[in-house]
C-alpha cells in the first residue's frame, strides 16, 4: 500500500510542492461542499430551493472570472494571483460558520459568492501552474495530481457521515474551519513555488482564446463530455434507489470502485496522450465507453438485485475508463491548441465549459432519469456522438491554430 501510494506523489521540487497545494486544496472541498449544503438546510433551516438556487447563481457569476483572471495571469505571472485568490477563497470559506452568529440570507450570498469566484480564478490559475511547472511533461503531473486530488477528497468526504451524526451546530462549524484552515495553508506553499514569469503583453481582444471561434468549441465539446462526472454522483444514486431492485449499499459501492480506479488508473490512462491528435482519439474511445456505461445502467431496473448488482459495477467499470480516458484528453487540449503567449486566456475558456457543464449537470441528468431508458440511451448517444466528432474538431482547430502560428511569424 506504502509504495501505491509513493508512486502517485510527483517528482521532487516543484511539482511535489503543486502536489502538496492540490491534496490540501481537494481536502477543503471534499469537507467545505457538501457540509456547507447541509449547514444552511439542516442547522439554518433554509428551504434547498432557495439554497439551491443561491449556489446556482453564485456559480454562475464565478464563470465571468476565467478569462479574466487568465489574461492576467499571461500578463504579469501566475504566482501572485494563485496566491491571493487561495486566501481569498479560504477567507470566504471561514465566512460561513460565522452565519451562526449573524444568520443574514446577504451574508451568505457575499461568501458563497466570493469562494464561487475564487474557485473558478483558482482552478484557471493552477492550469497554468500545472502547464509551466509540468513543461512538456505536464499531461502525466496533471494525471498524478488528480489521483492525489480524488484521495485527498475521499478522506474529506468523512465528514459528512461525522457531522450527519453529530448534528450539532457545533461539529458543522468546527468542520467548516477546518475546511479554511486546509484551504488557507496552501498560500505558503504556492509562494514557495518558483516565480515564473509573464509569456504575453494584456492586449484586450489580441491573440486570445475567444478570438478564433474554433477553440471556443472545443470547449464546447468538452463541456459536453463533462456531464460524465454527474452521471455516477447525481444520476446513479437515484437511479439506483428509485428505478432499480438494487441494495441500498450499492450506491456507496459503486462510489468505492470508482475512486480506487481513478485513484490507481489515472496516470496509466494518461501515458501517450502528449498531443491534440491524441487527445481526440482518447476522446473518441470515451465516447464509445460512456455509451456502453449507459446501455448496462439503464438495463439494471429489469432485473432482480443479484443482477442489479454485477451490471451496475460492470458499467461503473467502464464508465470509471471513459472518466479517465476523458480526463487525460481534456489534461492536454487547452495546452495543445494554445497560443503560447495566452496559455492563462485559453485555460480560462476552457474553464468556462467546464462551469457551465457543472451547472447544467443536475437538470440534464434529472430529464434523463425521468424519461427511464429513452433518457439514458439520449445521454449515451451523444457521449458518442462528441466522441466521434472530437476528432474532425479538433483537427481543425488545430490546423487554425497553426495558421495563426504562422501569421505572427510573418507579422515578425
Amino acid at each position: 500500500m506504502r509504495t501505491f501510494i509513493v508512486k502517485l506523489i510527483p517528482a521532487r521540487g516543484a511539482q511535489r510542492r503543486l502536489g502538496w497545494v492540490v491534496i490540501a486544496d481537494s481536502f477543503a472541498n471534499g469537507m467545505y461542499v457538501p457540509v456547507s449544503l447541509l449547514f444552511y438546510v439542516q442547522i439554518l433551516n433554509w428551504p434547498m430551493l432557495w439554497v439551491g438556487s443561491g449556489l446556482t447563481a453564485a456559480g454562475l457569476l464565478g464563470l465571468v472570472v476565467g478569462v479574466i483572471v487568465g489574461r492576467r495571469a499571461d500578463a504579469a505571472g501566475p504566482n501572485r494571483l494563485a496566491v491571493g485568490l487561495a486566501a481569498l477563497e479560504g477567507v470566504a470559506m471561514g465566512m460561513v460558520p460565522l452565519l451562526l452568529l449573524f444568520p443574514e440570507r446577504s451574508i451568505v450570498f457575499l461568501a458563497v459568492t466570493l469562494q464561487a469566484l475564487a474557485s473558478q480564478g483558482s482552478r484557471t490559475v493552477r492550469g497554468v501552474l500545472i502547464g509551466r511547472v509540468g513543461a512538456s511533461d505536464r499531461v502525466r503531473l496533471r494525471a498524478h495530481l488528480r489521483a492525489l486530488a480524488n484521495v485527498a477528497v475521499s478522506v474529506g468526504s468523512i465528514a459528512i457521515g461525522l457531522v450527519a451524526y453529530l448534528d450539532t451546530a457545533l461539529a458543522y462549524a468546527v468542520v467548516l474551519v477546518t475546511a479554511a484552515a486546509a484551504k488557507l495553508s496552501t498560500v505558503a506553499t504556492l509562494r514557495a513555488l518558483p516565480r515564473f514569469e509573464p509569456v504575453g503583453r494584456e492586449v484586450p481582444g489580441r491573440a486570445t482564446g475567444l478570438m478564433d471561434v474554433r477553440f471556443p468549441v472545443v470547449a464546447a465539446t468538452n463541456a459536453v463530455m463533462h456531464l460524465q462526472y454527474g452521471v455516477l454522483t447525481i444520476a446513479l444514486p437515484v437511479w439506483i434507489t428509485t428505478r432499480t431492485e438494487g441494495p441500498g449499499w450499492l450506491v456507496g459501492l459503486a462510489l468505492g470502485v470508482n475512486t480506487l480506479m481513478v485513484t490507481g488508473l489515472q496516470v496509466w490512462a494518461s501515458k501517450g496522450v502528449c498531443e491534440p491528435m491524441r487527445s481526440a482519439r482518447v476522446f473518441r474511445r470515451a465516447g464509445a465507453a460512456f455509451l456502453l456505461s449507459c446501455s448496462l445502467f439503464a438495463a439494471a431496473s429489469e432485473f432482480g438485485p443479484i443482477v442489479v448488482t454485477a451490471l451496475v459495477v460492470g458499467a461503473v467499470c467502464i464508465h470509471t475508463l471513459g472518466e479517465l480516458w476523458h480526463a487525460a484528453a481534456a489534461f492536454e487540449l487547452p495546452f495543445g491548441l494554445a497560443q503560447e503567449e495566452s496559455l492563462g486566456v485559453y485555460q480560462g475558456v476552457f474553464e468556462i465549459g467546464i462551469g457551465l457543464a457543472k451547472a447544467t449537470t443536475p437538470l440534464v441528468l434529472a430529464l434523463c432519469i425521468h424519461h427511464g431508458h429513452i433518457g439514458w440511451a439520449i445521454l449515451g448517444v451523444a457521449f458518442l456522438m462528441v466522441g466521434l466528432l472530437s476528432t474532425r474538431i479538433v483537427d481543425w482547430a488545430a490546423r487554425g491554430h497553426v495558421c495563426s502560428a504562422d501569421k505572427e511569424v510573418r507579422k515578425v
